[in-house]
Parts: structure tokens; sequence; C-alpha cells
């Protein structure tokens, strides 16, 4: 009985990476799980110099004709689901950041509650039908601050809604919780760790040319 060959072809559009490596990490993890899954052949047949576009080819070899386009058709799916996530994907991360920006600018010049002049917004997560969105907060530099912070955001939280609702194009404006940002203590807890196991991380990072692990997540936040 002949063997039918099967070839299928998907452009990639990565607009997430920075590097080719990171490009060709998210390329390798793709195609080891195409052949997992669908015990077929895959490779990167073009575009490999670019960062943020990719080609992959898939080759399988059937019995028949039906049963390599039944396993084309299978693998056409499951790649536009998964353009389908990542557009999703990247939608969230939009609207993360412009509510951030808008509540961080709110909170500038509108909130008249003394409690949370001292906030920060650091960062939002809004769950993708945004309907929910944790708003992570720091706020002076004690506890106590802090908690009353979060206890004036959270007697704020229908206003700063109403005022998004105003400023944004929005389908919905997702309810809010607020946390407390704690990623500079859990770097400080790291590398606190890191220089129990590795005494020699004091002298890589002493001269004033480099920056701690946690110097430069400081950094990174302070510049969002």
């Amino acid at each position: 009985m002949a063997a039918v060959v099967g070839v299928g072809r998907w452009v990639l559009h990565l607009p997430g990476c920075t590097s080719l490596k990171a490009k060709r990490r998210i390329v390798r993890s793709l195609r080891d799980r195409l052949q997992a899954r669908f015990r077929v052949s895959a490779a990167e047949t073009d575009f490999q110099d670019k960062w943020q576009k990719a080609e992959i080819c898939v080759a399988l070899v059937a019995s028949d004709p039906s049963v390599a386009e039944a396993l084309l058709a299978r693998l056409d799916q499951h790649e536009r689901t998964r353009k389908g996530r990542s557009m999703t994907s990247r939608r969230i991360e939009r609207v993360n950041h412009l509510l951030r920006e808008e509540l961080a600018a709110l909170i500038l010049r509108s909130a008249k509650d003394p409690r949370v002049a001292p906030v920060s917004i650091m960062a939002v997560k809004a769950t993708p039908d945004l309907k929910y969105a944790t708003v992570y907060v720091r706020a002076g530099r004690d506890e106590e601050t802090l908690a009353e912070a979060l206890l004036g955001l959270e007697s704020a939280e229908g206003y700063l809604r109403r005022e998004l609702g105003r400023r944004l194009h929005l389908r919905r404006i997702p309810e809010m919780s607020f946390e407390a940002d704690r990623t500079l203590e859990h770097a400080h807890r790291i590398e606190s760790l890191l220089r129990q196991v590795r005494p020699d991380l004091e002298k890589e990072y002493g001269s004033d040319q480099e920056q701690s692990p946690t110097e430069e997540i400081e950094g990174d936040r302070e510049g969002e």
C-alpha cells in the first residue's frame, strides 16, 4: 500500500520576543510539543534571522489521504487556538498597562483621601474576562502606612472604577482588589539566600558599575 505524505506550513508572529535566543526557545518548545502530540516531524524552515517571526513546517506520513488531511486539519486547529490564546494574552497585557497608568494618574490628581497619597501603583493583573483585577501597590516605608493605604483604596474602589469607565474605552471595567507589592521583599530574601550559599556574590556586585539583582528589580519597577 502506497504511503501518503502530508505537509503543513505556519508562519508565527512573536511580538514578545526580544532576542533570537528567546525566539528559538519558543520555536523549540512548539516543535517538541507538535512532535510529541501528533507524532509528526517539525522544523523551523524560514525567518531564522528574525526575532519576532518564524515559519514552522510539519511533515507526516499516513496510509490514506483522508487520514493525512484530518491530521493536518487538527494541526491547523491547534495552531489557530494557540494564536487565539496569544492574542488574548497580548490584549490583557495592554489593558493591564492602561489600567495601571490611569489609576496612577487618578490617585495623583484626584484622590482626596490622605491615606492614598503615598501610593504607587506597581502592577495590575486583570482576568481574561475583565471581571476582576488585582492592583499591586507600594506605600511609604512601614506596614502601618501600607495598611492604611490599602483601606483607603478599597474605600475608593467605586469612585476609581467610575472614573476609569469615563477615561477608558473598555467593554468592562473590572472589579478591583488591592494588594501590597512584595517584589522587593522577595528579591531581598532571594539575595540573602544566595549570599549564604555563594559568599562571592557580594564581590561580584561590589563595584559601582554593577547592580545587585535587588537593585536591578527596583530600577525596573521605578522605570515602569
